[in-house]
């Protein structure tokens, strides 16, 4: 599983999903990308989900809280 950690680019955008969109689109059908936020960033991270679950580019497996961060495990459709 891939892991991607937005934490350090949180004050420079408004909005993950052309990030984690170009991520998915580097790993094949099937496989696994942990998505990381700082825990004050999780709304603007399951914005992201919901529209990329719209999109129909991946599906969520997993969310939760590890210390003082947010995740969210996604699988490439």
């Amino acid at each position: 599983m891939k892991v991607y950690d937005l934490r350090k680019i949180a004050s420079a955008c408004g909005d993950y999903t052309l990030y984690v969109l170009a991520e998915l689109d580097k790993l094949e059908r099937g496989e696994r990308l942990k998505i990381i936020v700082a825990r004050s960033a999780r709304e603007l991270l399951e914005d992201t989900i919901t529209t990329i679950e719209r999109m129909g580019a991946g599906r969520v497996l997993d969310k939760g809280y590890e210390n003082d961060t947010y995740y969210v495990v996604v699988e490439r459709a």
